[in-house]
């Protein structure tokens, strides 16, 4: 399965900037993930290709400790755990560490580093990867992402984030890519601790 590609197009998705109309949503989500001491939740991930004759479901957790640690675990089907602590990369795999050195390592460093930019609320800003709507939705407010200019626009077709509109922390994010493939993760049983 291929994780790597899935876990980039995650944390692109976290880069976005709104218009002028979307400003106080954003400015809450900005101001929530700034606010953001911690947040642990488990993930479930199914990926559609062309490639597989039917959905890939991985299941794990993801952790983040501010402002720079970071923990994603998938625990189904396969063990595999990335993680980031003052820009340290640790990756294990079945098992077996591999060092920071390694494409792997060097991939999800900067991965990593994007991810808790993007939950503290400091590449939320950054306009240059994505152009963005926001609107509410069903009780959530809903980011539809259409890359720009970047490598994001090579792989990436649009990228959808659902953010609960009380917690404001991501629920739900659905990747499409250019090849027709998509991924859809989903956010449960979320714990947020803030520093207000």
């Amino acid at each position: 399965m291929r994780r790597f590609p899935v876990i980039i197009l995650l944390i692109l998705g976290l880069r976005f900037i709104c218009g002028a109309a979307d400003g106080d949503a954003l400015a809450a989500i900005v101001g929530a993930g700034r606010d953001t001491r911690s947040i642990e939740c488990d993930f479930i991930q199914t990926r559609q290709s062309s490639l597989l004759g039917s959905a890939a479901v991985s299941r794990g957790r993801m952790s983040f400790r501010s402002p720079d640690v970071l923990r994603w675990e998938y625990t189904e089907p396969l063990a595999l755990s990335l993680s980031m602590e003052g820009g340290k990369v640790t990756v294990i795999r079945d098992g077996v560490t591999q060092k920071q050195g390694d494409g792997a390592g060097r991939m999800f460093g900067q991965i990593a580093r994007m991810v808790t930019g993007g939950i503290t609320g400091r590449t939320l800003t950054d306009s240059r990867s994505f152009e963005t709507s926001v609107r509410e939705e069903n009780g959530e407010y809903v980011a539809v992402l259409n890359p720009v200019g970047s490598a994001a626009a090579r792989m990436l077709s649009s990228l959808v984030i659902h953010f609960d509109r009380k917690s404001l922390c991501a629920v739900r994010m659905e990747i499409y890519e250019k090849n027709g493939d998509s991924t859809v993760i989903e956010f449960v049983n979320i714990r947020k601790e803030s520093v207000r």
